[in-house]
């Protein structure tokens, strides 16, 4: 039977996979996609329900990111020997409104962009919480300054 506390290094793992720059949506980074699919609406915070695989606000690219992220989550909870029903919900949280924070000045800033917060919270069903949270720095999606994943042209 896996320990619970197990479940604070899997928050931690989602959250970091997230935000790291390997996180590709058609080639280029998910996370500066949705940050521009936000701002376009006006909003500045998102929410992945990735239990339900689904986003708040309704977003099509944070809805297939939500599905890609539960695939993920259920392939971990299995590899670490947890059963479905063990965890009731995971909410992945990203807010890109924040102001710089101590911990964001002392990231070394390598991208142009504005700050972000990224937390992620896993409920079991012996009611405790596990949370986890990432900063960083994201830009809103511009194919004309970034390069695209070849990878992921291959499989247009």
């Amino acid at each position: 039977m896996p320990r619970r506390r197990e479940l604070k290094d899997l928050a931690a793992g989602i959250a970091l996979k997230f935000i790291s720059r390997n996180n590709d949506l058609r080639g280029y980074w998910a996370l500066g996609i949705l940050f521009k699919d936000l701002s376009e609406i006006g909003a500045t915070c998102l929410s992945l329900n990735l239990t339900a695989r689904k986003s708040t606000p309704d977003l099509k690219n944070a809805n297939k990111v939500a599905i890609e992220f539960g695939d993920y989550l259920n392939h971990q909870l299995k590899q670490r020997g947890f059963d479905k029903s063990q965890v009731l919900e995971v909410i992945l949280s990203i807010a890109f409104d924040v102001t710089p924070t101590k911990n964001h000045v002392n990231l070394i800033k390598v991208a142009r962009g504005e700050p972000f917060t990224c937390n992620i919270k896993i409920s079991d069903d012996h009611g405790k919480t596990y949370c986890y949270t990432a900063k960083g720095w994201c830009e809103k999606h511009n194919p004309k300054q970034e390069l695209r994943r070849i990878k992921a042209l291959t499989n247009l």
